[in-house]
């Protein structure tokens, strides 16, 4: 009975804290509308040591853009590291320890930087530390548009 009391406390906190904090429920894809753009890729062994640029479009108007970011062959030991870049500088870089980034306006993810959300042409940069010869990663890129300050739309 105690060990069930404390999983409904620990479920309980964890609601409270993703009705709290709207921003936790970007990584909830049933809560998250469909994304903007989507972007599907593979990083090969012959790129070790190399960066990737996937670039993208970002409209007038835009307050925040957000993306989520996953890849296979981890159990081959690749990892592979996340970046934004905006038409003027880099934006974001978390290595590997982050699979969803933001940068709005007002507000970014932690090691990104908040401010105006320039028109033009950004790219994620996907750092390739370490994947083996021989080995084939698949990445899928999810990317949000936000017009209407925080929050998804």
């Amino acid at each position: 009975m105690r060990s069930l009391l404390g999983r409904c406390s620990l479920l309980t906190a964890c609601l409270l804290l993703l009705f709290a904090h709207p921003g936790l429920a970007l990584q909830t894809t049933d809560l998250a509308p469909p994304p903007d753009k989507v972007f599907h890729g593979e990083i090969h062994g012959t790129q070790n040591h190399t960066y990737v640029q996937v670039p993208f479009e970002v409209a007038a108007g835009v307050q925040r853009v957000t993306l989520t970011f996953s890849y296979t062959a981890r159990e081959q030991h690749a990892a592979l590291d996340l970046g934004l870049l905006d038409p003027g500088e880099l934006r974001c870089w978390s290595g590997g320890n982050k699979s969803l980034l933001t940068v709005g306006v007002s507000d970014a993810t932690p090691s990104c930087l908040p401010g105006r959300i320039p028109a033009g042409t950004w790219n994620v940069l996907i750092g390739v530390p370490n994947i083996r010869p021989g080995i084939t990663s698949q990445y899928t890129l999810q990317i949000w548009f936000n017009s209407d300050g925080p929050g998804w739309r």
